[in-house]
């Protein structure tokens, strides 16, 4: 009775499913799918999503209040800290960051040598 137990319809044995182990193998992929998903995440985190973009006029008032601790100019594009936190909201009415990002007008302001000094 007891091998009619342990076997199917067919008088078979049924298999045991193969135990799981970790190989070096799949350590190694494991290790590297990790690291590559804090890497997108530092990315992300660091990158845009913690930069507000605000008007080029809030930036010249940023400018003028002493408000800015930092710019970098790529093209039309200007990335930047705040000293503080400005009062001002985004258009979407959220709240502004510490980082910022504003663009050139396309009109050509050549102002913002001035503004800076």
């Amino acid at each position: 009775m007891d091998n009619q137990r342990d076997s199917n319809e067919n008088g078979n044995v049924p298999e045991k499913p193969p135990k799981f182990r970790l190989t070096f193998g799949s350590i190694m992929l494991i290790v590297v799918t990790a690291g590559i998903l804090i890497s997108l995440a530092v990315n992300y985190l660091s990158g845009s999503a913690l930069r507000t973009t605000i008007s080029y006029s809030s930036f010249k008032e940023n400018i003028a209040a002493n408000n800015i601790s930092s710019i970098t100019v790529q093209g039309e594009k200007i990335t930047g800290s705040f000293r503080s936190q400005p009062t001002a909201t985004t258009s979407t009415g959220g709240a502004i960051n510490l980082g910022f990002t504003t663009y050139l007008p396309s009109y050509g302001a050549t102002e913002l040598g001035a503004i800076l000094e």
